[in-house]
């Protein structure tokens, strides 16, 4: 067995006798076979975390991490951050080696920016285990990374690190606390301030980074938390317009901001909270922004689409129906569940169980004038013949309520 890296390969057995070597003599002395385990870990594929734990190198990285050489402790810093987004054990070996003391310790006095980037990347991969995130919480992590985005927010690499860390160190948060509301207030501030410099790169990865602490503070927190982040999602939304403005009118070179499938997603999620957030988006464009997204033809994206879908379906479902059958979906409803076919591919039908939904949600949400306008375009003929397409393919809540809308209207 091989690891890749460089166009040239490394045996497991070149790896390990590596590792041997590294345990012998001083660690500051050992910098080229640290960087080549280090790159031997950093393949996107098989990383060869196992090995590296069982030759029990840990204690001997962290020794690195706090030798006086500013490579050596870089490099051993960067192999710890990989080990660290292995498995759940593998993710506790590094928290448990007593390695994140001394990073939090250093991130208050180290002006090395490239060490900062990568000390804060690591404990971001550890905040993604909940007992390690635990520790870290108590161990003031939020704190401190607040206080290096502060220092460094238009230094691109720590400012991603530091959104990402925090992403994952405040993602089960409730912010009641005096000392946590004042932290999301920080937070707050923070983000804001990045989503308005013109220094810095906002890319995709930034914006869903911060996308999702909006979600987790929505889904952990009431409105007293949540209407403040809904800035931050306008604040998004406004970039990310403006891309899909660009690709609409063939200015590909201006569409970096694009949105993803998991952005999209994540914008569902936070719709699916309550209707009052809906309300708030939609009065800042946010019909416009996902109807360009849909009727975007220089993207090609079905799973895209899908989480449109998505979207709607989560904004018929209450007060915000109306508005969003006003804004001209339905027939693109229609379309995605007449060209349904026994021989369809999953897309197909994907597209098609969601748009039903959203058309059931337009007849049990919107207004009498609307929903009577439906019952004269025949719409039980569309369920009709959705259900007999679908029969026996789901056996969930939606397609149990597309049958319940059917006998209802039936009845």
């Amino acid at each position: 067995m091989s690891c890749e890296f460089d166009s040239n390969s490394i045996s497991t057995e070149e790896l390990v006798a590596l590792c041997e070597d590294l345990k012998q003599g001083a660690i500051q002395t050992k910098y080229d076979d640290i960087v080549k385990i280090r790159k031997a870990i950093t393949l996107r594929k098989d990383l060869p975390i196992g090995t590296i734990i069982s030759e029990n190198i840990i204690p001997v990285l962290v020794e690195g991490v706090k030798c006086s050489s500013p490579k050596v402790q870089f490099e051993c810093a960067w192999i710890l951050s990989n080990i660290a987004t292995g498995t759940e054990d593998q993710t506790r070996e590094v928290m448990y080696s007593g390695v994140t003391p001394v990073f939090l310790s250093q991130l208050e006095s180290t002006k090395d920016k490239d060490y900062i980037q990568i000390v804060v990347w690591c404990l971001g991969n550890l905040c993604g285990d909940e007992k390690c995130r635990n520790i870290l919480l108590s161990s003031r992590v939020v704190s401190i990374v607040l206080a290096i985005l502060n220092k460094y927010l238009l230094n691109q690499d720590i400012m991603e690190s530091c959104i990402f860390c925090l992403r994952n160190a405040l993602s089960t948060m409730n912010y009641s606390p005096a000392f946590r509301k004042q932290e999301f207030q920080t937070i707050i501030g923070l983000y804001k301030r990045i989503l308005e410099a013109k220094q810095l790169e906002i890319h995709t990865g930034i914006l869903s980074e911060i996308l999702q602490f909006c979600q987790n503070t929505i889904d952990n927190n009431d409105s007293t938390f949540g209407m403040p982040v809904l800035t931050l999602v306008n604040m998004c939304m406004m970039i990310m317009s403006s891309a899909v403005q660009a690709s609409l009118n063939g200015q590909f070179e201006q569409t970096s901001n694009y949105p993803t499938k998991q952005i999209m997603e994540t914008l569902g999620n936070i719709l699916a909270d309550n209707d009052v957030y809906g309300s708030v988006l939609i009065q800042q464009g946010l019909l416009d922004f996902l109807r360009g997204v849909y009727c975007d033809r220089n993207n090609d994206d079905q799973l895209l689409r899908l989480e449109v879908i998505f979207c709607w379906m989560n904004l018929s479902g209450g007060k915000n129906s109306q508005l969003l059958f006003d804004s001209g979906i339905f027939p693109a409803m229609v379309e995605n569940v007449t060209a349904l076919s026994p021989t369809a591919d999953s897309l197909c039908y994907e597209a098609a169980r969601r748009s039903m939904v959203v058309i059931c949600n337009f007849i049990c949400e919107c207004s009498d004038s609307t929903r009577l306008m439906l019952l004269q375009n025949n719409v039980k003929a569309l369920l009709e013949g959705y259900l007999a397409i679908v029969q026996g393919r789901w056996a969930d809540e939606d397609h149990e309520f597309v049958v319940d809308m059917l006998k209802r209207m039936s009845e």
